[in-house]
């Protein structure tokens, strides 16, 4: 079975950027491989949880207990990628959307994230080669351990604009409100369909969910393990 990591000392609180996560993050080795939440893309808007032949929900409710911004990019475009490249490792990312990781293996293209040309728009033809995701850590009410979920870059929009929402209207964050995800069907031009996130408030935590929140928060924190490319899906509708 599956152990908790160990407790770790919660730092101070420090600032938080525009999508409700405090800045410098810099996570280090990582912690237990986390299960992941699934986007399912062309006309299946849905979730998927536990991976192949998991469970398909148009909607979930739990409690984000931290994210962070990651970049990612691949070398092989993805006209040529294949069914055997979903797990792949990006040639180089980001997990904190400030400086590329660098490791053994990895290919890092700019000291800065904002000054890489492959994070300009057009640097793919339509958007962006590097792909700007967000990475939640999604706990379901009742359960130990959250799940790993990857926003893609069409509903980075949506994710701020909540996390904006949950400081004016209701003065919290995301780690202390529990938050309903629905997937929306969408479609761009072209008429491809694809799946958007849309998020909204539904009560504020409990003290026992405050309290669990506050214990994960600095676990989390030390989850580095990498995107792959099963986390991102060429989505059609917006520039990336």
């Amino acid at each position: 079975p599956r152990r908790a990591p160990p407790n770790l000392v919660r730092p101070h609180m420090g600032p938080l950027d525009p999508a409700g996560v405090e800045t410098g993050h810099r996570p280090s080795p990582p912690t237990p491989l986390l299960e992941g939440l699934d986007i399912l893309h062309g006309g299946a808007c849905a979730f998927r949880i536990g991976g192949e032949g998991g469970d398909l929900n148009n909607s979930i409710e739990g409690i984000v207990i931290h994210n962070h911004a990651q970049n990612a990019w691949w070398s092989k475009p993805m006209s040529e990628r294949g069914p055997e490249d979903a797990g792949s490792w990006p040639d180089c990312y980001s997990m904190d959307g400030m400086k590329p990781v660098k490791k053994e293996g990895l290919q890092p293209q700019s000291e800065e994230c904002s000054t890489c040309p492959l994070n300009d728009y057009g640097s793919d033809g339509r958007g962006k080669a590097c792909k700007n995701m967000r990475r939640l850590y999604f706990l379901f009410i009742g359960q130990e351990l959250p799940h790993v979920l990857s926003i893609p870059p069409t509903s980075l929009k949506a994710w701020t604009k909540f996390v904006v929402d949950l400081a004016n209207k209701y003065k919290t964050r995301a780690a202390f409100a529990v938050t309903r995800i629905d997937a929306t069907p969408a479609a761009n031009k072209e008429s491809i369909k694809f799946t958007r996130t849309s998020f909204s408030f539904v009560r504020m935590c409990n003290a026992a969910e405050i309290e669990k929140s506050l214990r994960e928060i600095p676990q989390m924190k030390q989850y580095s393990n990498p995107p792959t490319l099963k986390d991102y899906v060429d989505q059609p509708g917006e520039p990336a």
